[in-house]
């Protein structure tokens, strides 16, 4: 049934066993149908039919399709193809792409984050229906991103020679909030680093310029969607740590969580790890220095060193050191 209700509560469910009791109501209606018309003309039937004015329907016997048995792999018939899905957004590890929760009226939701790069001149560009909140998230990740760009295995100047396209499907539906936060900077990371994120990873979580994975709202929704999409680990706010004790038993027993306190730990968690080359590395560093700086370094490499010679002290006998 999960496949076709998803709710806080069991309104929606409710209408959807209605609607099963309902078709097999018709089945069987339509079975007896057959069966009377079938026995028209014969004068047992048109006995049974006059007695019937004046006494009580009979019940209708069982025939070989009956009872109706409703399963998971015939439920189809009855309520159509499924509307909602179980499975994980994402069939294999991608690169730009995270997984995000969100939180709404009807429960919690698995919201992809999804990050192209192209060739530009250092753009953000955000779509898929997004609020000023959720818009704020993407520019302070990729202020982020590019103030930590070393250590996060990024060239230094690659964010300015590339655009960003930050979308999050579903543009249809209004989103918005500051707990999509950890999930933009890990697309965006992924994305600028070539470094694929891990699909069964789930993350929420509000950031900060600095670093920090700040508190949020409706975890336990955002845990249960996870948990119903098959994610096996969570990256949440250790100060929501406390949030988890709302879960029953087996929900906290099939999943793994990780509090973390800075963005850099949920970062490392969801994708996959990677070795900074060292020509990347040196580019880097050459790109950061400024004119001035490289001016001075080349000219003190290509001095020569003064020659010394060492001379006794006339007092103890210790060695100097003086110019030529």
């Amino acid at each position: 049934i999960r496949g076709y209700t998803r709710e806080a509560g069991v309104r929606n469910l409710e209408r959807e066993i209605g609607t099963v009791c309902r078709k097999v109501a018709r089945r069987v209606a339509g079975e007896k149908g057959r069966r009377g018309e079938g026995e028209k003309g014969s004068g047992e039937a048109k006995k049974r039919r006059k007695g019937a004015k004046n006494s009580p329907s009979p019940l209708l016997p069982l025939s070989p399709s009956f009872p109706v048995e409703v399963t998971a792999e015939n439920l189809k018939t009855f309520l159509g193809p499924r509307r909602y899905s179980r499975d994980l957004t994402q069939d294999r590890d991608e690169i730009g792409v995270a997984q995000g929760l969100a939180w709404t009226e009807v429960g919690g939701e698995v919201l992809p984050i999804e990050v192209l790069l192209t060739l530009g001149t250092g753009l953000t560009k955000q779509t898929g229906n997004l609020g000023p909140v959720m818009k704020e998230s993407c520019e302070a990740a990729m202020t982020y991103a590019r103030a930590h760009a070393i250590e996060l295995g990024i060239e230094a100047d690659f964010a300015a020679k590339h655009d960003a396209h930050i979308h999050v499907p579903s543009g249809a539906v209004p989103k918005d909030g500051p707990s999509a936060g950890v999930a933009i900077t890990v697309a965006l990371v992924s994305a600028m680093s070539a470094r694929p994120a891990r699909r069964e990873v789930a993350m929420t979580g509000e950031i900060s310029l600095r670093g920090h994975v700040m508190p949020v709202g409706g975890v336990k929704e955002k845990i249960l969607a996870a948990h119903r999409v098959g994610a096996t680990k969570i990256i949440l706010p250790a100060e929501n740590e406390r949030d988890l004790e709302e879960l029953t038993a087996e929900i906290r027993d099939s999943l793994t969580f990780h509090p973390v306190e800075r963005l850099n730990e949920a970062i490392e968690l969801a994708l996959y790890p990677i070795e900074v080359p060292r020509e990347v590395l040196e580019e880097a560093k050459e790109i950061a220095l400024s004119d001035a700086d490289k001016e001075l370094i080349a000219r003190s490499e290509n001095e020569p060193e003064p020659d010394v010679e060492e001379i006794p002290s006339a007092k103890n006998g210790a060695k100097k050191r003086r110019g030529k």
